[in-house]
């Protein structure tokens, strides 16, 4: 029977002990990270020599290691990132995984044969970004988790052809928002997602509110929507066990595990599962196991879901009942023997407990797990460690329990003895290698022996070894060696990678030498034969020199770059103010106050149905084209377009920040009827925008801050493409003045776009908020303020974009009209107003603000009296108060 096709499975690691226990459960690949410029600085990570020793065990296993780079960042970093690419490519890493489009054009220059995995935080989720990733030079990309497993079939046929392999995850935590475009713990605390720090703030309580709003859209008389879950933005754990049938069938290259956060024990039980299911679907017998279903939530979920990859529903995708694990769900309390102190459980779940397990009662009368809190006699949460055996009578579980637990309470297991055994066991499995190795032994005149050696190294290297003894055999006296005795001894390769294959030996015959000698001989030969073989999947000395060589290149480039840096004089070019709309009433303020450019996102058309929709997920994605919705946008965009011609201004036609094939279909049908009547487009997609350009070759291409610029290396790869830039919203003014000065001094024909105010985007989700809202309270739902609120009181705008999709928009208005002045100065093209979910006032308004303002900065009559003027006008026109974001202190490293 032919087997059949199974992907690679990609297990992670946080430490040397983790990745050990990977390639001892049976992992093909393991993903790691050094110290820097990893995307969970929060894990034990490795230190370089444990790069290099966990390296080297993997390899002499068969395994492949794959380190991550996967970290934005800034131009002062470049050069230590370019001398770390070195040092991954001289001890012969296997890949290395990168978020950041400045460091994988540094890689490809300084060490072209590494290959380069495209990270799921580069936020690739449609056929135009995986062949954009191809012909940029990456061997593999990490699609977005966001995708269906039809738009991932889809991707997997449309770019076979080009040879570049396609990753998914399978197993482990989820992010709430789509992975690099989410900067809420970044705009809340400093601590950036896109740079190892994410603080989790999805995993908080937040409450759901609605209200009116005045004139400049900011909330009034607001309520809480009543739901009854508290954790708004917390997923589920992904587990794809149970569709992994379905999966083989596409033809996927990878299958990552999630978890360089978590213990050697959860990385060994999680990876040894996974590898015995792809061995039964390679075979053709695999067939569903309830036990390991169940040790792997006992390795720890938050309930598991298919994700957005396989389930039909949105909110199975989503946990906001509680953020925490949920262990392993046993029965149901029904009763409690005061006199005994024994409980008897209803079993659901015949998994064994024993003693030293850990286990929780929770009890509810709404089925809602809430924190511990004691009620009269009972918690109602109570957590324990059985200290006396548990007896098992059919259906019945009967526990002594050392407090009073209530009738229904549920019962989970949350920690097994026997399971951390069988996790330790699959550690200690330390299975040798075993690489075929052919001997030949003979002796010269001299009577030396020698050992010639071949076998097949890493990379498909062909390795000779030979060694000469350094004895002599004597002629033997009374008891010769036989050809028998030698061979055995040369059998013996021990605890040494390799196993003997063949084994030829031209005995002449009549000769003696200890045992000891003989071994001592063969141990010398094989201990070279590993140095052989260890050399064999790293580079040649030549190509380690000539990366070192292209790295003295650069390095002297982006010295330089930096050692000249200057200010730029920028008093005498006019600034441009441009602002994102989407609505007609926010678009007629912008044309009144008199707005340069507008970038016009189209609303939705039915917020009530289109959040309706958005649960079921089969209604996302079938490939068809809404011929009505095409049309409608098709009338909105013109209707807006012919208000900007009248006045003259630019109209740029914005895309949502997202865009998933469906969406892409529908588009470039839209854009066919539209291209000659507006001036171009924005779009944060560098494959769709590429694509684009190739189709409409004069159609001017804008690009914002989802795009991520973090340095001037980006830069130079993107404005092969877009017209006008936006630099991301994480940096400082000191950053960004770097980026763009050295940009001038180069010479780089790119204009630099600046987002001054608003309350700009922390993060975007497949998830509609709005489909929590109860039918009662969902009539009014376009014409209302709608936000979210933390613990500590901050209140977080939402809106719904044309697809359905969440944006959280920050809880402060970001305001930098007091440092117009330095923003000119740095070469600054345009100034952005963000007014999307603002109103006719705002806009109006706030628009006329930032033009006294720079009014003020062509008068040179920019005071601080003048500036603060100002500012002060904004406060009182502003939602939920204003801040400089992290233009004045970068966020934290």
């Amino acid at each position: 029977m032919a087997k059949n096709y199974i992907p690679e499975l990609l297990a992670p690691a946080g430490s040397i002990d983790a990745l050990k226990a990977a390639v001892n459960a049976g992992a093909d690949a393991v993903y790691i990270s050094g110290k820097k410029f990893g995307a969970r600085k929060f894990a034990t990570n490795f230190t370089d020599p444990e790069i290099e020793q966990g390296l080297e065990y993997a390899k002499l296993r068969g395994v492949k290691i794959y380190v991550t780079v996967n970290t934005l960042v800034n131009d002062s970093k470049l050069l230590s990132v370019a001398e770390y690419l070195i040092w991954l490519y001289k001890i012969g890493v296997d890949a290395v995984i990168i978020q950041d489009l400045g460091v994988a054009s540094l890689a490809k220059k300084l060490v072209p044969d590494l290959d380069l995995h495209a990270s799921t935080q580069m936020t690739i989720h449609n056929v135009p970004g995986v062949k954009w990733a191809s012909k940029f030079g990456f061997k593999r990309v990490v699609l977005s988790r966001e995708l269906g497993i039809l738009e991932v079939e889809e991707i997997i046929k449309k770019t076979k052809y080009l040879g570049i392999e396609i990753e998914i995850f399978g197993h482990g935590a989820l992010c709430y928002s789509y992975s690099g475009q989410c900067l809420l713990s970044s705009f809340i605390g400093g601590r950036s997602g896109n740079k190892g720090m994410c603080a989790q703030p999805c995993r908080k309580k937040y409450t759901l509110l609605s209200g009116k709003i005045d004139q400049y859209g900011k909330p009034l008389a607001l309520h809480t929507v009543d739901i009854k879950d508290k954790y708004l933005l917390s997923t589920r754990d992904l587990a794809l066990y149970q569709n992994l049938d379905t999966i083989s069938k596409i033809n996927l290259n990878s299958l990552k595990i999630e978890g360089r956060m978590r213990s050697p024990e959860y990385v060994a039980l999680v990876v040894n599962i996974y590898r015995k299911v792809l061995d039964s679907i390679s075979s053709g017998n695999w067939k569903q196991n309830s036990d390991d279903i169940s040790k792997l939530k006992l390795a720890f979920n938050r309930k598991f879901t298919g994700g957005y990859l396989t389930e039909n529903s949105a909110e199975l995708v989503m946990a906001r009942d509680s953020p925490g694990n949920r262990g392993l769900y046993i029965g149901q309390v029904q009763r409690y023997d005061e006199k005994t102190r024994t409980a008897i459980i209803s079993i659901k779940n015949k998994y064994k407990l024993e003693i030293g397990d850990g286990i929780v009662f929770k009890y509810s009368n709404d089925n809602n797990e809430k924190t511990v809190k004691r009620t009269n006699k009972f918690f109602k949460t109570y957590g324990m460690a059985i200290e006396k055996s548990p007896v098992h009578k059919g259906d019945k579980l009967i526990l002594n329990v050392g407090m009073p637990v209530k009738t229904g309470s549920k019962l989970y297991l949350t920690r097994s003895i026997s399971l951390n055994h069988e996790a330790n066991k699959i550690i200690k499995n330390r299975t040798s290698p075993s690489i075929p190795i052919d001997i030949v032994m003979w002796w010269d005149t001299d009577l030396k022996a020698h050992l010639e050696g071949e076998f097949i190294g890493f990379n498909d290297n062909k390795c000779k070894i030979h060694l000469k003894s350094s004895f002599k055999m004597e002629k033997a006296i009374n008891k010769p060696l036989n050809p028998e005795q030698i061979e055995k001894q040369l059998q013996k390769t021990g605890k040494t990678p390799f196993i003997l294959r063949k084994v030829s030996i031209k005995y002449p015959g009549d000769l003696f030498i200890s045992l000891s000698k003989l071994n001592n001989f063969r141990r010398e030969f094989l201990e070279k034969s590993q140095i052989e073989l260890l050399l064999s999947y790293k580079p040649s000395q030549s190509h380690v020199q000539e990366a070192c060589e292209r790295f003295n290149n650069i390095k002297k480039l982006l010295s330089s770059s930096m050692e000249q840096f200057v200010g730029i004089d920028n008093d005498n070019t006019p600034i441009d103010l441009a602002v994102y709309a989407d609505s007609l009433d926010t678009v007629k303020g912008a044309l009144e106050s008199g707005a340069n450019r507008i970038y016009f996102e189209v609303p939705p058309k039915n917020l009530n149905i289109l959040c309706s929709d958005s649960k079921n997920l089969n209604s996302m994605y079938d490939g068809s084209i809404d011929e009505a919705e095409i049309e409608r946008v098709v009338s909105v965009l013109k209707l807006i377009c012919e208000l900007c011609k009248k006045d003259r201004t630019e109209f740029i036609w914005k895309w949502p920040q997202i865009t998933h094939q469906y969406q892409i279909n529908q588009y470039y049908t839209i854009l066919k009827q539209l291209s000659k009547d507006f001036h171009g487009i924005m779009i944060d997609d560098i494959g769709v925008a590429e694509e684009v350009k190739k189709v409409m070759p004069n159609l001017v291409i804008y690009g914002s801050a989802g795009l991520n610029i973090w340095n001037k290396q980006t830069v130079l790869q993107l404005i092969k493409i877009f017209n006008t830039i936006t630099p991301s919203a994480e940096l400082s003014k000191e950053n960004l003045r770097k980026i763009i000065s050295s940009s001038r001094l180069d010479d780089l024909k790119t204009n630099f776009e600046l987002v001054v105010q608003g309350n700009v985007d922390t993060l975007v989700t497949k998830d509609c908020l709005f489909s929590l809202v109860p039918k009662k309270d969902i009539k009014d739902i376009e014409n209302e303020f709608w936000g979210i609120q933390d613990e500590k009181k901050q209140i977080f705008p939402i809106k719904i974009d044309l697809e359905g999709r969440t944006h959280i928009l920050n809880s402060v208005e970001l305001c930098l009209i007091d440092h117009l002045h330095e923003i000119s100065q740095m070469g600054i093209n345009s100034i952005v107003i963000d007014l999307r979910t603002k109103t006719y006032h705002y806009s109006r308004d706030m628009i006329t603000i930032y033009k006294n303002g720079l009014e003020y900065i062509n008068r040179k009559e920019n005071s601080g009296k003048n500036m603060n003027r100002l500012k002060s006008k904004i406060k009182i026109i502003s939602t939920g108060g204003i801040t400089t974001g992290n233009f004045l202190k970068g966020i934290k490293e």
